[in-house]
Order: structure tokens, then C-alpha cells, then sequence
């Protein structure tokens, strides 16, 4: 059944992003970063996050992802690679463990490389967020309370 909440979205999409051909990848990029943060980070060390990921994140991701695309069409390994990103740079932002160590070199920001950007999140996604960058950002914040709303339903 088609949620209304998910055509709202649908419609402010599509009133953000005119160009059809970026519909799709748009919507599966913002949700892949509404999902990564929203998913609580872990306090595991930075070297066991990518296990913790996988064993206690990645299901939530593919679940949300795939109740989304129920609704409104997205690639949901796009989805899942995104929100895999957004959670590890968050993730990588929070460790107390020293690993976290800040590589001068090669391409983007301080903040890209303090928050482990250049590491985690693909090329091409960084670059489509940064030249979409406000419109981007009004689509994830529109996203979030269905977002949320699906992740508390699926805690319970």
C-alpha cells in the first residue's frame, strides 16, 4: 500500500531535482545518508567497526532501504554503500581508540579529511553531494522523520 508520507517526499523530489536521470540516484544518495545517521555509532574501536557494521548495522539498512523502496524507488546498494559511509565517517569521527589518524594528502577538505571522508565515502557520491550540496541537504532533512520512524518500528 502507498504511504502518503512517501508520496510527499516523492513530490518535493522531484520539485528539488527536475532532471529525471538524477531522480533516482539523488533519493538513493540522501537516503543512504539519512539512514547512516540516524544509525546509532558504536563504541567499539575504530578497528572492530567494520565487524560491528556488519553485525549489527546492516540489516537495519537493508530493511529501511528496502521498506523505502516500497514507496519510492531507489538502488538500494547505492542506499547500503552510503549509508555504510556516512556511518563508518561518523564512526571514524568518534573513536577514541588513536587510530584515527588524519592523512594529509590527496584530494578534499580539512573537514573531508578530519571526518574520514576521503577514505569512506566514494568519490563521485562526495562530489555529487558537494555540487548539489544545499538541495541535498533539504531532501535528507525531509527524509528523516520517516527515516526515524522506520528505524524505531524496526527496533521494537
Amino acid at each position: 500500500m502507498l504511504d502518503m508520507n512517501y508520496v510527499a517526499i516523492k513530490q518535493y523530489i522531484n520539485d528539488k531535482i527536475p532532471d529525471v536521470s538524477l531522480t533516482r540516484y539523488a533519493t538513493s544518495v540522501a537516503l543512504g545518508v539519512t539512514i547512516g545517521k540516524a544509525l546509532t555509532v558504536s563504541n567499539t574501536p575504530l578497528s572492530g567497526a567494520v565487524e560491528h557494521y556488519n553485525n549489527h548495522k546492516i540489516h537495519a539498512v537493508a530493511s529501511a532501504a528496502g521498506y523505502f523502496n516500497e514507496n519510492i524507488l531507489v538502488d538500494i546498494d547505492l542506499v547500503a554503500a552510503v549509508a555504510r559511509s556516512v556511518w563508518m565517517m561518523r564512526q571514524f569521527a568518534v573513536s577514541s581508540d588513536g587510530v584515527g589518524f588524519i592523512n594529509p594528502t590527496g584530494e578534499g577538505s580539512f573537514i573531508d579529511k578530519f571526518f574520514g571522508a576521503t577514505i569512506y565515502l566514494d568519490p563521485q557520491v562526495q562530489a555529487f553531494l558537494n555540487k548539489h550540496n544545499a538541495v541535498m541537504i533539504t531532501i535528507i532533512n525531509r527524509m528523516d522523520a520517516q527515516v526515524q520512524e522506520l528505524l524505531k518500528t524496526q527496533a521494537q
